[in-house]
């Protein structure tokens, strides 16, 4: 019913998951697999890896041609992908400072790190990681990572504490919950007493190769349900600008 994992005296056990036919234990600084061998102890136990993750960001998800794979936050502000053998850093192309945008993952506080945490938006195949960026101590944002094709954009989201996918009346949605203790449905236009909830994203670009290199063009699509409420209101910035222009509706 116990084990022990060998590490550090400041290391922890911070997340823990089960993959294909064996667990896998994450600490600060090590990952470690769970192998049943019967006997006494019934389980072996041994370090697979030298990086950890942090708590409440380790999901199992479906990978666009790789399959299903374990995607999580490492103490060192990158996010991987695990097969249970290798592993792929892809947070690559948002962790550095592009000279545009405050949100990239070198930015996050590290002494907050620990508040960051994720869910699967089965619905809409997204990885959304909400951390915690320099100089906030709270969760400021949310990093969304596209399953599909593995592409990054944020959203501004200033208090958002946890999130779930919920079943009820055979259907799912991701509901999130504020400091406050407002629960609401993710990206769907609430409203409370008729009363548009606002909702803001805050998606500058990120380009996959060096700031340098940036694209001439870009396009920009919004898909707005029949029963969105409230007024869209925008503001851009063009040119490598890095100043929003006047907000229209």
């Amino acid at each position: 019913s116990t084990f022990e994992v060998a590490s550090s005296q400041d290391d922890e056990i911070t997340d823990a998951i089960t993959f294909n036919t064996r667990a896998y234990i994450f600490t600060r600084y090590t990952t470690h697999q769970i192998s049943h061998v019967g006997g006494n102890p019934d389980f072996a136990v041994r370090q697979i890896k030298d990086w950890g993750a942090v708590p409440h960001t380790v999901q199992k998800v479906s990978f666009g041609d790789l399959g299903e794979v374990i995607v999580a936050l490492g103490w060192d502000k990158k996010v991987r992908i695990f097969d249970g053998s290798d592993e792929q850093i892809i947070s690559t192309p948002v962790e550095q400072n592009n000279t545009l945008t405050t949100t990239y993952f070198d930015n996050i506080n590290e002494l907050h790190i620990h508040k960051c945490h994720s869910a699967v938006d089965t619905l809409k195949q997204l990885y959304k990681l909400w951390v915690v960026m320099s100089p906030s101590t709270e969760v400021t944002h949310c990093f969304n990572l596209n399953l599909r094709t593995g592409a990054w954009f944020p959203y501004l989201a200033t208090t958002i504490q946890t999130a779930v996918m919920a079943e009820s009346g055979n259907s799912r949605v991701l509901l999130q919950v504020d400091h406050t203790g407002r629960v609401s449905m993710a990206d769907s236009g609430n409203t409370d007493n008729a009363v548009a909830i606002d909702e803001v994203y805050d998606s500058r670009h990120f380009y996959g190769k060096t700031p340098q290199e940036v694209s001439k063009h870009h396009k920009v699509d919004f898909y707005l349900s029949p029963t969105s409420s409230g007024t869209l209101y925008l503001q851009d910035a063009t040119n490598l600008d890095r100043t929003f222009g006047p907000v229209r509706d």
